[in-house]
């Protein structure tokens, strides 16, 4: 009984394989053509730069990109690899600071990241006005204005721009350390209410902790009536201030631009955005801006807020930054905002 179970067993196999033949023979060539498609694209993908690679250690600021990059290199969401030049300081794009009639700080958004060099804001061709950005990932408020004392000398007749992002730079102002690295911070002088630069924690040795960012968590609580937000805006003050001095003592305009997260401006991701607010009856995705203009109008200081002139299509589809047209947007904003530096036109 046993036998004819394994002979009835073997037929049914060998029935089985004999169906699975054709099927098989007709996998065959996508097997192959898989196959090949992934040996031919990592023999002709570009290789890129790791982040490590793109950047130096530099005294005070914390890093910098390195100069006379042209490179490529893949974004921390995996979504392309896309190309970056700097300049002989390095600072991104071929235009120097000293020919260039506009001038941003920033963090990303001014390195332009995300998107090729030759599409960024800074690379437009608009009325042959030249714009250098001063900026790499992941500064924050207080390396941009380490930097806009250091480079003031040369900005002599100039518009400064300064981009100010609301997903990290205002809570990360009171941070020592950007992940593993170093950066430099603001923090109260002790009894006198004041706010002071903190730098000589700066060193290539890493930063011994490296606590999970929790962006959304801190961005909801500086969109609400919060300790946290009070802090923030009072050493946002204390900087913008900064700036304001150097640029006149140095004879330029500044110009503070402020850039929403994506999660203040789409309506689908502002509800993740209110479910992280301490207080949900007082959550206000539109307190920093007003917040800044307050600030801003104070010290009579011109601000603009980005969410004005772009939209959820100017940004990238999984990441926060914008996309080309979104570039070529900031571009036009940059240039406008130029001709009415040159016309007398802005009213504070």
């Amino acid at each position: 009984m046993a036998s004819i179970r394994l002979i009835i067993a073997g037929i049914v196999s060998l029935f089985g394989m004999i169906l699975a033949v054709p099927i098989i023979f007709l996998g065959l060539p996508f097997w192959g053509i898989a196959s090949l498609t992934r040996v031919f694209s990592r023999l002709f993908e570009r290789p890129y730069l790791s982040w490590k690679q793109l950047i130096e250690f530099t005294p005070t600021i914390g890093w910098k990109p390195k100069p006379n990059l042209n490179a490529f290199y893949l974004t921390a969401v995996e979504d392309g690899i896309f190309s970056v030049i700097t300049d002989s300081e390095g600072w991104p794009g071929k235009a120097t600071l000293g020919e260039s009639e506009v001038v941003v700080f920033g963090d990303s958004f001014a390195f332009g990241y995300g998107v090729h060099t030759k599409e960024c804001f800074f690379s437009q061709p608009n009325g042959n006005i030249r714009i250098k950005a001063i900026g790499a990932p992941g500064y924050n408020m207080v390396q941009e204005i380490l930097l806009m004392s250091k480079l003031s000398s040369q900005l002599k007749g100039k518009l400064v721009v300064w981009f100010i992002y609301f997903g990290n730079d205002l809570y990360e102002n009171l941070q020592p350390n950007f992940y593993r690295y170093r950066m430099p911070f603001v923090r109260k002088v002790n009894g006198t209410g004041n706010w002071e630069i903190v730098t000589s924690h700066i060193s290539q040795n890493q930063w011994p902790l490296n606590p999970e960012r929790n962006y959304y968590k801190r961005l909801a609580e500086i969109c609400s009536p919060t300790f946290l937000a009070d802090r923030v805006y009072s050493a946002c003050e204390f900087l913008i201030r900064k700036g304001s001095d150097i640029c006149k003592q140095s004879g330029a305009q500044l110009v503070v631009m402020t850039i929403p997260d994506i999660t203040q401006i789409s309506k689908v991701r502002m509800e993740t955005l209110a479910m992280h607010a301490p207080i949900p009856e007082c959550f206000d995705p539109g307190l920093p801006d007003k917040k800044i203009r307050e600030i801003c109008d104070k010290l009579a200081v011109h601000t603009l807020s980005f969410k004005d002139y772009l939209g959820v299509k100017d940004h990238k589809d999984y990441d926060v930054h914008w996309n080309e047209r979104g570039h070529k947007r900031v571009a036009e904003v940059l240039y406008n905002l130029h001709q009415d530096y040159v016309l007398g036109k802005m009213v504070i």
